[in-house]
């Protein structure tokens, strides 16, 4: 959001600047008020994700909140986030070499289907999302047969 904002205002030129005094603003209010909330719910839940802390909310255990959530998720994040907060939220850990091996897999997946033109085809994020699962299925498989 913030680079879409800085393009705004260049294409709308300075009075545009207003809307940048309320985000900041909102963040400035919604840091002194919501975050300390987050955070201590956070700390008293265990939640690694938000997906984790709304389905622990109140002290319950709502697996299908984390799922909708995750997937809401994959949508907004596609192709480098989307699978590792769908596998988390399924309650699986994969070590960080693995995640940071997923979301480069991922990432690269999708920028060589857009750049080589299949774009056209399909949603360039669907490969990159799908390359992503993919390793981290063969990974568990390498790590079972060990």
């Amino acid at each position: 959001m913030f680079i879409g904002l800085i393009g705004y205002i260049y294409s709308y030129g300075l009075s545009a600047t207003w809307l940048v005094c309320r985000f900041l603003f909102g963040d400035l209010i919604a840091f002194c008020v919501v975050h300390k909330k987050l955070r201590e719910a956070t700390k008293q839940t265990g939640a690694l994700s938000f997906a984790e802390l709304l389905s622990r909310w109140n002290g319950g255990h709502y697996h299908i909140l984390r799922i909708i959530i995750g997937i809401i998720t994959l949508v907004f994040l596609a192709c480098p986030l989307g699978p590792l907060v769908i596998i988390h939220d399924l309650g699986k850990r994969p070590s960080q070499n693995l995640a940071l091996l997923m979301m480069a897999v991922g990432f690269s997946t999708s920028m060589t289907w857009r750049f080589s033109g299949m774009g056209k085809f399909l949603y360039d994020g669907a490969p990159g999302i799908l390359s992503a699962l993919l390793t981290y299925f063969l990974a568990s498989l390498v790590k079972q047969q060990r």
